[in-house]
């Protein structure tokens, strides 16, 4: 028996004007799993998030689907997404 896939995203390509940040990424991640992202400055961490969130403008993928309708989430829930684009995010919610 397989899990839930919370979000499936394959081939994941992102530009920023000419410049080709990300190349073919795929993710896929588990209902209950725990994902941490790592890497060194400017190897394609937040615009990866910033790509499944739809942020980016240029962007292409082959499939990019979750398990729930995007909303308006609350602020425990925005701050797991907003944490990379957000250093600061911390003293944003306190609590």
């Amino acid at each position: 028996m397989s899990a839930e896939l919370i979000v499936d995203a394959r081939d994941i390509h992102a530009w920023y004007g000419s410049s080709h940040v990300l190349h073919g990424v795929d993710l896929q991640i588990a209902r209950g799993q725990t994902v941490g992202l790592l890497g060194r400055n400017g190897m394609g961490k937040s615009t990866l998030i910033r790509s499944l969130l739809g942020l980016v403008s240029q962007r292409e993928a082959a499939s990019i689907s979750s398990a729930r309708t995007p909303r308006t989430p609350g602020p425990t829930r925005w701050h797991a997404w907003a944490w990379p684009m957000c250093p600061k995010a911390v003293a944003s919610f306190p609590t």
